[in-house]
């Protein structure tokens, strides 16, 4: 999956556990940076050891610029470093990271980022603006699909990075986008994990073929961050230690990271139990509450970025082609029951297309559970005795740890009152989103998961035609919305642009995407652990974590 649009988010997503005590994992291979003092390698204490359970089998890459999916980019978030960052907890204000201070011209198409001159690389070289140039020279020609849309959006291609993004001194890089692009969403853009800042002279050093150095990256580092990566077996075992070289902030208390390689759910709450982890994130809701009352457990609880949504396809159902049929669908849901019998609470009704989090987000709903009135909607549609659709959905769970069925069957038994008979389909995440992209499904259940934390991520999904997202894949070209959210998209955050993505909200509320809710991010760890934090964004805080 990437990122975009699939309904399972976490499906091989963070699942992450971390030991607590008892037995240290084994010793670093040195597979690509080496945790060593001279050639013995350093013996870390279970204290000072983290061990972290979850579903390798998504991770693609470990290559900072190629790592776009949730799996890989929760490890090498503590690897690389990007120009700006969204502090923990706040996706509405971008802070600096290895650019202490920007500037950008009145038109906000020329950006000048000024580094700090105290970072360094794990290898011991000083982070330069030839290495900002070298890292997005290098993005754009690794051409990874659907990062590479990150950047192209911006007018930015391998083409014209040349002269578009250039050193203008030792610490001093200037961007010139070629087009109008928003200033708030581009500098969301640059906080992803994939436009991180690679050493040149090292990537350079172990490039093959004019491979660009990927090869190498898939299983080594060369970042700026906190740690480096000093084992990675795929579908076995990802293993960080410190950057010995790292300045840009304290030094973390854990010095040693250990994502092993777990594929249940249930095998992450036997883990936590026993005492052998520490952190446990994707449980389901019926997990977590078997924590409930013990004392050595603690839930932290944030919004996830992700938006879950049924899709109709307008052209493969003719009733989805009128607008009332579509309203009708939209208030035969009951949305709260979802929330509460499914999520355990664990969420909320959530009816705009931009997330709780997310700068311009509303909390407004405009549909309620009213099964009269979708009666009325439908005849008004010229469906008086209801039709019927086949549902699709995907994989096994959905954002939030619910069952992918039992949401499948709980809507199909809220239409089958008003009359609409919903035929459940079961498919492979992979084989559902392959025909969702392709137009041929009659409707389905997927979900959105954020990309940067800006409106525009949002409203490319489900509002515009043309980004060929979920409004696409549902055949539904509106020229107004379209518009709307080209507007939207080049402004700076502020009271104007708010507004164009509060008409885009009015205005899509006819269109056929029913969002359902936004789940909450439920992090379940031993109560031992200090200073835990989470965010979409930023995934777990590991470097400030203390045990």
């Amino acid at each position: 999956m990437a990122r975009r649009g699939i309904l399972p988010v976490l499906l091989g997503s963070v699942l992450l556990l971390a030991a607590c005590g008892g037995s240290a994992a084994p010793a670093a291979t040195g597979t690509g940076a080496t945790a060593s003092t001279g050639s013995a390698v350093t013996a870390y204490t279970p204290q000072q050891t983290l061990i972290v359970a979850t579903a390798l089998g998504g991770v693609l890459t470990m290559d900072g610029n190629s790592a776009f999916e949730v799996p890989d980019q929760s490890a090498t978030r503590y690897i690389y470093d990007q120009l700006v960052t969204f502090p923990y907890g706040d996706l509405t204000n971008v802070q600096p990271g290895l650019a202490k201070s920007w500037t950008v011209s009145p038109d906000g198409r020329t950006w000048t980022f000024d580094l700090r001159t105290d970072a360094h690389f794990s290898s011991g070289n000083p982070v330069t603006s030839a290495d900002v140039v070298y890292s997005f020279t290098r993005f754009l020609n690794l051409k990874v699909e659907p990062a590479l849309s990150l950047l192209t959006q911006t007018g930015l291609n391998k083409s014209n990075v040349a002269q578009d993004v250039v050193a203008v001194g030792p610490s001093t890089v200037k961007i010139t986008l070629p087009k109008p692009f928003s200033p708030g969403a581009f500098l969301a853009v640059l906080t992803n994990t994939t436009l991180s800042i690679v050493d040149s002279k090292v990537v350079q050093a172990h490039t093959v073929n004019g491979d660009w150095g990927h090869a190498w990256l898939d299983s080594h580092s060369a970042g700026s961050g906190p740690y480096q990566l000093a084992n990675f077996t795929r579908n076995v075992q990802i293993e960080l230690t410190p950057n010995p070289h790292y300045t840009e902030g304290p030094a973390p208390a854990i010095k040693r990271i250990v994502f092993t390689n777990v594929n249940t759910a249930t095998g992450e709450l036997d883990m936590l139990q026993r005492g052998n982890a520490d952190v446990a994130m994707d449980l389901s809701p019926e997990q977590l509450a078997s924590l409930q009352g013990n004392s050595k457990f603690s839930v932290f609880k944030g919004p996830e970025i992700t938006l879950t949504y049924l899709a109709m396809n307008v052209k493969n159902v003719p009733a989805f082609g009128s607008a009332d049929v579509r309203e009708a669908v939209k208030y035969a849901i009951d949305y709260s029951s979802i929330v509460k019998n499914l999520l355990q609470g664990d969420g909320v009704v959530w009816q705009g297309i931009i997330p709780s989090g997310i700068f311009a987000a509303t909390e407004a709903l405009p549909f309620t559970y009213d099964p009269a009135k979708a009666k009325q909607l439908l005849a008004a549609g010229g469906y008086p005795s209801g039709f019927s659709f086949e549902l699709t959905i995907p994989g096994a769970t959905s954002p939030g740890g619910v069952s992918a069925t039992q949401l499948g069957e709980a809507i199909a038994g809220d239409l089958a009152k008003v009359g609409i008979t919903v035929h459940l389909r079961q498919l492979a995440s992979s084989e559902a989103l392959s025909e969702f992209r392709a137009q041929k499904l009659q409707a389905g259940l997927f979900g959105w998961a954020m990309d940067y934390a800006d409106p525009s991520d949002f409203a490319d999904a489900f509002a515009d035609y043309t980004a060929h997202y979920v409004t696409f894949r549902e055949s539904y070209d509106n020229p107004q919305l379209n518009r709307l959210s080209e507007q939207a998209a080049a402004l700076a955050n502020g009271p104007q642009r708010a507004a164009l993505y509060a008409q885009i909200n009015q205005v899509d509320e006819a269109g056929p995407t029913a969002i359902l809710y936004q789940p909450e991010q439920l992090v379940a760890y031993s109560s031992a652990l200090k200073g835990l934090s989470y965010d979409g964004a930023n995934y777990l805080d590991l470097p400030q974590i203390t045990k």
